[in-house]
């Protein structure tokens, strides 16, 4: 009897499609907000471009905060940002 494979499942097997447009080893799996963030080229040694991915079936549309986080991307409201801690390895 097949296992049911439920929508979280079914979303992480996307990059392995073979319509899918980017290399399956460049994408990460996040599932919220969005389905995956795919750092294009990585894998061969020289990055393209960084690139968010949201997975959508037959008539479903995007919820609000998805398209809040399009319209941030689209609009340039996006930065990097390093965090650096500093840790004492003696005690």
């Amino acid at each position: 009897k097949p296992r049911h494979v439920d929508g979280q499942d079914h979303r992480a097997l996307i990059p392995y499609l073979p319509d899918f447009p980017y290399d399956p080893q460049d994408a990460r799996f996040l599932g919220a907000p969005i389905d995956f963030i795919v750092f294009d080229g990585m894998s061969a040694g020289e990055l393209k471009e960084v690139v968010l991915v949201e997975v959508k079936t037959n008539t479903s549309s995007l919820s609000k905060r998805e398209r809040q986080l399009r319209d941030a991307v689209n609009e340039g409201r996006v930065k990097w940002t390093e965090v650096r801690r500093n840790v004492d390895l003696e005690n």
